[in-house]
């Protein structure tokens, strides 16, 4: 027996969950991302914002900086937000998945999305986009580096430590390695060298 409230179709069959859902209108508010995701978004823009102000007072003599307040977004202006960073996203992979079409791709990548940012007219987000695709691959890198020395999680500013060290460390062992001088060295010469490179 279906479950309740499932009509029969013209034919007096009822209708298969895959007809359903063919049946079903998605609507924006389905896609929306989360309200506290693009709030925090639209805080840091704007903590970023006072910060550049601030350093460019700074850089001017001291001119006067306001004073940093916490921005307060109402439920309309949140909502629209909400809305016109879902349609702009959808627009944008509209186009990346025709960029990887052409390709002959089943998966978008993250050059499909840049060329897709240029065909669309957001050309300067290509950088911004570009910067935080391989702040996160780094990240990542650091994480899986990590996880394969031990289990334990290193905090945030000595990731980047560890990361500045370990940009250090290999133009170092490149070159060590060509003059046949990393097979002899001490591991702890080489980390305490690495450490007082920072």
């Amino acid at each position: 027996m279906p479950p309740k409230g499932w009509r029969k179709d013209a034919q007096g069959n009822y209708p298969t969950t895959s007809y359903m859902k063919e049946q079903e209108n998605i609507t924006i508010d389905d896609l929306l991302f989360p309200r506290s995701v693009i709030v925090a978004l639209a805080r840091d823009v704007q903590q970023k914002t006072w910060e550049a102000a601030a350093a460019a007072a700074a850089a001017n003599g001291g001119g006067a900086v306001p004073p940093e307040q916490k921005l307060l977004i109402n439920k309309d202006a949140a909502m629209a937000l909400q809305r016109s960073a879902t349609i702009f996203v959808n627009h944008l992979l509209m186009f990346a998945r025709e960029f990887s079409r052409e390709n002959d791709k089943r998966t978008c990548t993250a050059e499909h999305v840049l060329q897709a940012l240029e065909y669309i007219g957001f050309p300067g987000l290509k950088y911004a986009v570009q910067e935080k695709t391989n702040e996160w691959l780094v990240a990542q890198q650091l994480l899986k580096k990590q996880r394969g020395q031990d289990q334990t999680p290193v905090p945030a500013d000595e990731g980047e430590a560890a990361l500045q060290a370990e940009s250090v460390a290999q133009p170092e062992a490149e070159t060590a390695a060509e003059t046949g001088a990393a097979e002899t060295e001490d591991p702890a010469a080489k980390k305490a060298r690495t450490e007082a490179a920072n």
